[in-house]
């Protein structure tokens, strides 16, 4: 386990499965930088990182990415260096992993893998921990139950992290850095991740487009810049999926029955019903149950149309902008 403390009451674990210094030190790097902008000290900070560990030049680079992009906080590394050689060899134990939040999208994604490769060589990681899922205990009980069903490896590593802060709770800052953190975990046990997740276009050029999109730093984590620098830091070959509304009707019409059983919902105790209660549903349950609906192509209700084209909505924003 590689234990890091980034401010004097704020520390965490990570498992760690290889010894390579310059891959502890990223995963390190990431834990700090997700620390640091989940706990802002005042309405706009900035926070410099004081660590033990040197921080990968290209992973401050990313950082720096992030600061233009918002003007909540600001996080700057006190400590990096130039690192003359990237991740050292790793024995690999799969030949492909998959990140499995048991969501529409990475089971879609699985279901692609499965007809490549054989189950032998496939696992799935599902992260457990204070702030990636650890609350929602029935959603786990489904990646359980769906890998064991499929024949597939789970891998369920749990990350003690200090849990989230009114703050962070309140503008939802999970997505800026989740993926970098389940991609370097991932890395450990296979040079190839796959990723449920899918591109914007509106993302996939260049830096400059992401700086003309406003709150794209909300979907950091996710954009092809970001995972590009990863996976040359890391050594590493990244697959992601299809679009949603693809992902919805590949499994609509060839595997309606688990589409039925993914559970993916905000709600830790007792899942949603959008179709029957829709306004105390999760703005999650919400954007897959118009998914299903455009799918299947049935016009939306006004209540679901004015949800579209709110900033509530969780989904592609492709989508939105039709609907606007």
């Amino acid at each position: 386990m590689l234990k890091v403390s980034v401010f004097p009451d704020k520390m965490f674990y990570i498992p760690c499965t290889v010894g390579d210094s310059t891959y502890h030190a990223l995963a390190a790097s990431v834990c700090s930088f997700a620390t640091a902008i989940n706990y802002p000290i005042e309405p706009h900070p900035e926070i410099r990182i004081e660590s033990d560990f040197d921080v990968p030049l290209q992973f401050a680079d990313i950082v720096e990415k992030y600061n233009r992009l918002q003007s909540y906080t600001e996080v700057h590394f006190v400590r990096t260096s130039e690192v003359s050689k990237y991740v050292d060899y790793i024995e690999e134990s799969w030949p492909i992993v998959n990140l499995f939040s048991g969501g529409k999208d990475s089971m879609a994604k699985l279901l692609s893998i499965l007809s490549q490769y054989e189950k032998r060589d496939i696992a799935c990681m599902y992260v457990r921990g204070t702030t990636i899922n650890a609350e929602f205990v029935d959603e786990y009980k489904v990646v359980r139950q769906i890998c064991n069903n499929l024949g597939v490896q789970l891998l369920d590593p749990i990350v003690y992290h200090a849990d989230y802060g009114d703050y962070s709770l309140k503008v939802r800052l999970r997505a800026i850095w989740r993926n970098m953190l389940l991609i370097v975990m991932a890395r450990g046990y296979s040079s190839r991740i796959s990723i449920g997740d899918n591109y914007d276009p509106t993302f996939c050029t260049d830096f400059s487009a992401l700086e003309a999109y406003p709150g794209s730093f909300m979907n950091f984590s996710a954009t092809k810049i970001v995972q590009d620098s990863l996976a040359q830091i890391l050594r590493a070959e990244i697959e992601i999926g299809s679009s949603e509304i693809e992902n919805t009707r590949f499994l609509m019409r060839h595997h309606p029955e688990i589409l039925k059983a993914i559970r993916s919902c905000f709600n830790p105790i007792q899942p949603c019903d959008a179709e029957r209660n829709w306004s105390n549903a999760c703005r999650k349950c919400k954007t897959n149950h118009i998914y299903v609906k455009l799918a299947e192509n049935v016009p939306l209700s006004e209540p679901e149309l004015e949800f579209v084209r709110s900033k509530e909505w969780l989904g592609d924003p492709q989508e939105r902008k039709r609907f606007l």
